[in-house]
């Protein structure tokens, strides 16, 4: 609903409501998933204000929910939805509901 994700700027803080896409790796591993940047190899994290970022040195495990023919969920490891906001806001606080701002195309 609110365009690509990718990188805000300089940081590497991820936003939605971009213009143009970022390619990650996905990488599966017994059913979850991690989010691998292209830059630097930088896995996706978790921050403690529920941002995500690319600075992980780890992988994290993150859980696909398909939707629909072209829609997923994505669930973080603290089990809540990622949730898109107009603002660019890029966060794991969708709580366990689903809506138009916890689906995802691919």
């Amino acid at each position: 609903e609110f365009g690509f994700v990718g990188p805000k700027g300089a940081s590497a803080v991820l936003e939605c409501n971009r213009s143009t896409y970022e390619i990650y790796d996905l990488v599966g591993k017994a059913g979850s998933y991690s989010f691998r940047g292209r830059n630097g190899g930088k896995f996706w994290k978790v921050e403690a204000d529920n941002t995500i970022t690319l600075l992980g040195d780890a992988p994290l495990d993150f859980h696909i929910e398909f939707r629909g023919h072209s829609v997923m969920c994505i669930v973080a490891p603290n089990g809540q939805y990622i949730k898109a906001a107009q603002n660019g806001g890029f966060t794991v606080t969708g709580g366990n509901a689903i809506s138009s701002s916890t689906l995802w195309e691919y």
